[in-house]
């Protein structure tokens, strides 16, 4: 049978499957490039907490350079398991607003601070990040006035930066160039408090070697496979739409809504989220060299090592294809 390579991170075997063989294949580890690392530190969808699994958040390391995407529930903990000191993280990419993509940044922000980082950390996003570190900063602004009465000399927002941007290229250093297009993730009503406000971002970041797309949480799109074409890493969203379902249902919540908020989340999850099936077409027609799947949907039981979403991918991406589990390091 054909099989695919398993690449190993700290503590972790991650199998490796094709559509030839779906079972795991313990093989040497591909040799890793020195100068480019991809650390998924959370790899859950929200809002539901799990005792496994973080929110989604990721590291990219470039030259010992740590890139921050995403920053959910957690994230200070999951760098520091990962070994990186909290306090280098300078630049943070944020795909979009919802609080299982940004929930971890007012704790991040602040450790930091209070661990004396002296350069600006800059968090970069669509519309709404701003306003998003505008939260972050009043949430801590009881513990700033209680530590700048104790033992610091400058306020929080003296290390913090802030950038909503446009769709293009939005960030350039002698590691990273960093592109966004706006994603199919927020399709907001007319009469929504959102509409014309929000948006939702994937990302491409090409390093002089190589180059990781993110998905961000979005339907299947035309632009999206045109963005991610050849890349050496696809970093996707994937959801079991009728799992999830099931969970509702199972938890009494499904029953509870209206008819009109199970059409909306109907609506929500088939057109405005991606499926390990979709994922798995997206990376074939875009050729990408890997497909690593992760924001999985909180619908398995703990400990959920989602094969039967590589299963699903598998029968439309013939690459290398990858669970993400947290605190996994995957090189190109």
């Amino acid at each position: 049978m054909a099989a695919s390579r398993a690449i190993v991170g700290p503590g972790l075997s991650v199998a490796m499957f094709t559509v030839f063989c779906l079972e795991p294949v313990m093989a040497q580890a591909p040799v890793p490039d020195a100068g480019v690392k991809l650390i998924t530190l959370g790899t859950t969808a929200g809002p539901l907490p799990r005792k496994d699994r973080a929110q989604f958040s990721n590291l990219v390391i470039v030259r010992g350079v740590p890139y921050l995407i995403d920053a959910g529930d957690g994230v200070a903990r999951r760098i520091v398991q990962a070994g990186v000191d909290f306090t280098r993280i300078g630049t943070i990419f944020i795909t979009h607003p919802h609080n299982d993509h940004t929930g971890g940044l007012a704790n991040l922000l602040n450790v930091a601070w209070q661990y004396a980082r002296q350069k600006p950390i800059e968090v970069i996003g669509p519309p709404g990040t701003e306003e998003t570190i505008q939260g972050a900063l009043a949430f801590n602004r009881v513990d700033e006035e209680i530590r700048l009465s104790e033992n610091r000399d400058k306020p929080l927002a003296s290390i913090v930066r802030a950038r909503n941007v446009a769709a293009g290229e939005i960030y350039r250093d002698d590691n990273i160039t960093v592109s966004a297009i706006e994603n199919s993730h927020f399709q907001f009503l007319p009469n929504s408090p959102g509409f014309g406000k929000y948006k939702s971002y994937g990302y491409r970041i090409e390093t002089p070697t190589t180059s990781i797309v993110f998905t961000g949480d979005t339907g299947p799109s035309e632009q999206l496979k045109a963005f991610a074409k050849g890349a050496d890493i696809l970093v996707s969203e994937a959801l079991a739409i009728d799992e999830i379902r099931t969970r509702l249902q199972r938890a009494g919540q499904w029953q509870k809504m209206s008819e009109t908020e199970r059409a909306g989340w109907e609506m929500h999850m088939s057109q405005e989220h991606i499926t390990p099936e979709m994922a798995g077409e997206i990376a074939e027609a875009a050729g990408v060299k890997t497909l690593v799947l992760s924001h999985l949907s909180a619908s398995g039981p703990d400990n959920d090592d989602y094969a039967r979403f590589v299963q699903a991918a598998a029968k439309y991406f013939h690459g290398r294809l990858i669970a993400a589990k947290d605190l996994m390091e995957i090189w190109p």
